[in-house]
């Protein structure tokens, strides 16, 4: 029987990944052949042909980064976290090591992650950047950091107008992340939909809302500060003014994360994020 063709990413030069580099890559060579090592900034992100796995090695930025890049290619990723949270990545050195066998034999589960895809048109009709999101499409109001104002329109219908600092759009992946801290619900990764939550709005009735996977989001831009900005993933894709128009369509596209069977989505939570903490009763 053949082996599995694997595929590194990393950051190599990071310090904290060259801690666990030899011991990922000793683990991958007694179970599979290693095809490629690629370093994280890598501009080209697609794997070699016939790659059967991707094992990715660094925090939530660099699984994010690689899981925009690599799940359209139908490559599951395996995280290995060495950052400071490490809610996507579900293995470390020893759990890797402990699973390996089942891992690069394509026993464990996935959990399928679906992304966002996103389109930035101009006042005068022109596409000006577009791509897919993992996390979350935000519009923020940036400096001087004045209110700014934009026109919601979704599957065709004319909605509301938000006032305030802008608007997170996060896929069920991106539920925990920024959306979260903004006061959105947390959706389970499985879930097809689309989470509109809206930043600090001028508006004690403006609340998050979740929209079905087959729904057309249209947000044009109304009012705009000079450095209101389109964000995604965290990352600041371009400026905005007044007059341009962001669109976001959920399940554009999806990506695999291979799960730890020893673990869940709803212990991660917890674990990682204090999610239903009780309170500390006194003794």
């Amino acid at each position: 029987m053949s082996r599995p063709r694997v595929s590194l990413v990393a950051d190599w030069e990071r310090p904290d990944v060259a801690e666990v580099r030899d011991t990922v890559e000793r683990i991958a060579a007694a179970h599979a052949e290693i095809i490629s090592r690629a370093d994280v900034g890598d501009e080209d992100g697609v794997p070699p042909s016939g790659t059967d796995l991707a094992v990715v090695i660094g925090g939530d930025g660099t699984i994010i980064r690689h899981l925009r890049r690599l799940g359209p290619a139908g490559v599951p990723i395996a995280g290995v976290n060495v950052g400071r949270l490490g809610f996507l990545a579900e293995f470390d050195a020893d759990r890797l090591e402990a699973c390996a066998s089942d891992l690069f034999a394509g026993r464990l589960p996935t959990l399928e992650h679906r992304f966002a895809g996103w389109r930035v048109t101009s006042a005068d009709g022109t596409t000006v950047a577009e791509g897919l999101a993992v996390n979350d499409c935000a519009i923020a109001s940036g400096p001087p950091f004045r209110m700014i104002e934009l026109d919601l329109e979704i599957d065709g219908a004319g909605g509301p107008r938000l006032a305030g600092d802008g608007l997170v759009m996060a896929t069920p992946t991106g539920s925990t992340a920024y959306s979260a801290s903004a006061g959105g619900p947390i959706v389970h990764p499985s879930v097809d939909a689309l989470v509109l939550t809206p930043l600090a709005a001028h508006s004690l009735a403006f609340r998050p809302i979740v929209l079905g996977g087959g729904a057309d989001v249209r947000v044009r831009v109304r009012r705009a500060n000079a450095g209101t900005s389109f964000v995604r993933d965290g990352e600041v894709m371009r400026p905005l003014a007044a007059g341009d128009l962001v669109e976001v369509r959920p399940g554009a596209a999806s990506g695999r994360m291979i799960a730890d069977p020893a673990t869940s989505y709803w212990a991660i939570l917890q674990d990682k994020l204090n999610w239903a903490l009780p309170p500390r009763y006194r003794r």
